[in-house]
């Protein structure tokens, strides 16, 4: 027979046992339904975090576009591959951007010579369509078109920042258009506007606005 004091401690013990037992099948039972929820609405999760997106060509294929996402920057993973492979030619320098129909569109250099872009639009940058080719003409010699990038201006305006070169893959100048509408399938685009500044055969202008300045990321063709 315990005594009181044995009571008490027999008591005790078995009470934090039935406690312990207790906690772990709810844990159990918690992560099981997490796991479930998951798995029946798995964009749920990924809608509430941040994901980096990179847009990638391989040298052996000029003709495929290539998707990685990555949730902190560092660590990427392959999303689809090849993701879009236009109709004809190829697609180096693929650049993405949501737009305001909340489709995803790349814009991207269709060949190594000529006087074309061209641009895709998918809803979830797995699926996507060919939309257009957009054919450039300016009073000077268009003969390679490289490296086409996407700038939301803070006046609402949408543009493309390309690479043009009059000849001989040389003297490569940044140059701006600006879109008429909204509606990237028949929109019509500016003649290309030199960006002042940038010294010649810089290529892949990357323009970012920071309060009331652009900064542009550019790279020296001749030095690489």
């Amino acid at each position: 027979m315990l005594t009181k004091k044995e009571e008490g401690i027999g008591i005790g013990v078995g009470a934090g046992v039935g406690k312990s037992k207790g906690f772990k099948a709810g844990m159990i039972l918690l992560f099981g339904t997490l796991l479930l929820l998951t798995m029946l609405f798995p964009n749920t999760a990924r809608a509430a975090t941040s994901v980096y997106t990179i847009s990638a060509f391989t040298n052996t294929s000029e003709s495929n576009m290539y998707i990685y996402e990555s949730y902190n920057a560092t660590h990427y993973g392959l999303l689809k591959g090849p993701a879009y492979t236009p109709p004809a030619d190829l697609i180096r320098d693929p650049s993405i951007m949501k737009h305001t129909d909340v489709l995803y569109y790349v814009i991207y250099t269709t060949n190594w010579s000529g006087n074309t872009i061209g641009i895709a639009s998918s809803p979830d940058k797995v699926n996507w369509t060919f939309v257009r080719n957009i054919t450039l003409s300016s009073p000077t010699t268009i003969a390679h078109t490289w490296a086409p990038e996407w700038l939301k201006d803070s006046n609402g305006s949408l543009n493309i920042i390309v690479s043009l070169s009059p000849g001989n893959y040389e003297n490569f100048k940044p140059y701006v258009l600006t879109a008429s509408g909204s509606n990237l399938a028949s929109t019509s685009w500016s003649a290309p506007t030199e960006l002042a500044g940038i010294a010649p055969n810089y290529i892949d202008t990357f323009i970012v606005k920071t309060g009331s300045t652009y900064h542009a990321f550019t790279k020296n063709e001749t030095t690489k």
